[in-house]
């Protein structure tokens, strides 16, 4: 019963995965796709699943004239971006948004674009517009120190996180605002992962360290176990 339980949850997932693929692609978004690619490469790259990385690069080659030729609403949209009402509305928020931030490098002025009165739709730019260099400097640290921890935690088989943090970061370079960023939600959880997953005085190079306490439990049960004569 259990098997068949199983087995029937990883169908019911794995139609619900090619649902949200096709609804996707149907909708024609262009950041989750984005986001959704980036996110598989990582996962792919960080795992050294080379072979199907070049497999699935191979494959993409040889079926991307075709998807070109192909009249889906997502392959119109990437190849009309300069005629996309959407895309230019989004340029030109953030031509604004940097002009703004020009004017104000140190510390930001502006919470919001000053003359569309709209967020730049990218975390990095809003950072500069509202908290100058010196917010984008703190911002890149965290969500630096938080990606190299979805490094390590991927490298140890624990990808659920690191996967969902991989792909908000690169959703909130297309899509949402500074201050309400779902991106907070996972960044949070990594950084409170940390002593976990990366040594303390190894958190720069991202090398991986089982530090769980169970883990250490079992390791330190071993190491003092008597010997069987």
């Amino acid at each position: 019963d259990n098997a068949h339980a199983v087995a029937a949850t990883k169908g019911s997932c794995n139609g619900v995965d090619r649902r949200s693929i096709y609804v996707l692609l149907v909708a024609g978004s262009r950041s989750p796709i984005v986001a959704l690619t980036v996110t598989a490469l990582f996962i792919l790259f960080v795992q050294r699943r080379f072979l199907l990385l070049g497999f699935g690069g191979l494959t993409a080659f040889v079926i991307a004239p075709a998807i070109i030729q192909s009249d889906l609403l997502l392959v119109s949209r990437f190849k009309d971006l300069e005629n996309d009402p959407s895309a230019l509305e989004r340029i030109a928020i953030q031509s604004s948004s940097w002009q703004s931030f020009l004017e104000h490098p140190l510390t930001g002025a502006y919470y919001v674009d000053p003359i569309y009165l709209d967020y730049p739709h990218n975390i990095i730019l809003h950072a500069g517009l509202a908290l100058g260099v010196i917010g984008i400097l703190l911002l890149l640290f965290t969500l630096t120190r938080g990606l190299i921890i979805a490094l390590a935690m991927a490298r140890q088989r624990s990808v659920f996180l690191p996967l969902v943090y991989v792909y908000c970061l690169v959703m909130a370079q297309f899509s949402g605002d500074l201050y309400l960023n779902i991106l907070w939600f996972p960044l949070v959880i990594l950084l409170g992962s940390a002593r976990f997953y990366v040594r303390g005085n190894e958190f720069g190079s991202g090398r991986a360290h089982a530090t769980l306490p169970l883990a250490k439990h079992f390791a330190n049960a071993s190491a003092v176990r008597p010997s069987v004569r």
